[in-house]
């Protein structure tokens, strides 16, 4: 149709879309949920002092990740992982587990959301793939 929208517009229009989906919950839950994502993905570039791109493919699983983390959290859905395997992601990439903990303790602080080992860990695989 060639007609220009502002992003800001653009923006609006696809949470529409995004909230019509069949599991989708109510537009303000997903505005909600992306501005957590939104500060989510800030507390990782901050803390790691990196430049993310948004359409790199390690970015986009991170945030479909995150998404379903605060998905699982508010329905209480358990994730399992190994005992073994969290301390091998915590031994072996320390410094985006680090992050992830910062990631962590801010979210809870701000938005009283708490996050498992499990979901840290799986966090923290996330970032170790935007940090490289």
């Amino acid at each position: 149709m060639h007609i220009n929208i502002p992003e800001d517009e653009a923006g609006f229009i696809a949470l529409h879309i995004h909230t019509m989906k069949p599991k989708s919950k109510n537009l303000k839950e997903t505005i909600y949920q992306t501005t957590i994502i939104k500060d989510m993905v800030e507390i990782i570039k901050n803390h790691l002092s990196i430049r993310v791109e948004e359409d790199d493919l390690a970015y986009h699983r991170l945030v479909t990740h995150l998404r379903y983390a605060l998905t699982r959290v508010k329905e209480y859905e358990i994730r399992t992982l190994d005992d073994e395997m969290i301390v091998m992601i915590k031994n072996k990439l320390p410094i985006s587990y680090q992050c992830a903990l910062a990631l962590a303790k801010e979210v809870a602080d701000k938005y009283n959301i708490h996050l498992s080992e499990e979901e840290l860990a799986y966090i923290t695989l996330h970032i170790e793939r935007l940090r490289k």
